[in-house]
């Protein structure tokens, strides 16, 4: 999918905001209109606009907030501990600022762990949830735990950027078209290396992949096709209404890859759930 001029002139109409968390300042999109609220919320060192192909089409149809997690894109990155409750609030803050009760909460990688905890702590604000190839946990082994923690360590200092670049290289597929797997590696590795280390460290170690609370809120799982069934099973232990589809030829970033089906997917998904 290429930029075209309409593409580009409903992306134009997007406003460019800041909310307050503390003192930190949570950069955000909005663009469209409606009593449906969509916020996407992006993952792992990434920012908003690692959902560019969302943003225009999904604000012809609905209210859209696209947001930088703290640490992440245009949002304040003070050195601090980046965990998902830290982005839980980053989010709410967001869906204050933008006057935004409830809404549709998209989630893509990490960004599903944020939804998660925000569906711990504040569930009324969640009108219907999707989670993109997300990272959704069941009880982690501890020493899977230890594992993930001592690699994220290395990823400060010297070496460092060679061990983030190699790892999201790991997440692209041999489909990946050469301008997208540019964009990705050029927007994540800008990340700060204090942003990056610690919301990996953190991210494994959350408390809420402990919980044993099932997620009442409907959701959409749409993942990249794997060879074997462990996110479906570890997706249904977590969410008790859920719908779960996979897509093939994509990788990780399977929104920026298949733009058009990914999009159809999910605003059906979001009509028969959460449409007003």
């Amino acid at each position: 999918m290429r930029f075209t001029a309409a593409l580009i002139m409903t992306a134009a109409l997007a406003s460019a905001e800041y909310a307050d968390l503390n003192g930190t300042r949570v950069y955000y999109e909005a663009a469209g209109s409606g009593t449906t609220n969509v916020v996407f919320i992006h993952g792992w060192t990434c920012d908003s606009s690692f959902w560019r192909f969302q943003k225009p089409e999904f604000a012809k149809h609905f209210r859209v907030v696209a947001v930088d997690l703290p640490g992440h894109g245009k949002s304040d990155k003070p050195e601090t501990t980046y965990d998902l409750k830290l982005f839980a609030r980053g989010v709410l803050a967001v869906m204050d600022a933008a006057k935004m009760n409830r809404a549709v909460l998209a989630g893509h990688s990490m960004g599903s762990g944020v939804i998660r905890q925000i569906a711990a702590d504040a569930p009324g604000r969640i009108a219907a949830i999707v989670t993109v190839d997300g990272s959704v946990l069941r009880n982690p082994p501890e020493a899977t735990v230890t594992k993930v923690k001592s690699w994220a360590a290395t990823m400060r200092g010297t070496g460092g950027m060679e061990v983030r670049r190699n790892f999201i290289e790991s997440m692209f597929a041999s489909t990946t078209p050469p301008d997208v797997r540019k964009q990705i590696l050029d927007g994540m590795l800008a990340a700060p290396e204090h942003v990056a280390a610690s919301a990996m460290e953190n991210a494994i170690a959350s408390p809420i992949w402990n919980s044993t609370d099932q997620v009442t809120i409907p959701t959409l799982a749409i993942n990249q096709k794997r060879g074997d069934g462990r996110a479906r099973t570890v997706h249904n232990e977590v969410f008790s209404k859920l719908e779960y589809i996979e897509m093939e030829g994509v990788s990780h970033f399977l929104h920026m890859e298949k733009p058009d089906e990914f999009n159809r997917i999910v605003m059906d998904f979001i009509r028969k759930t959460a449409a007003r």
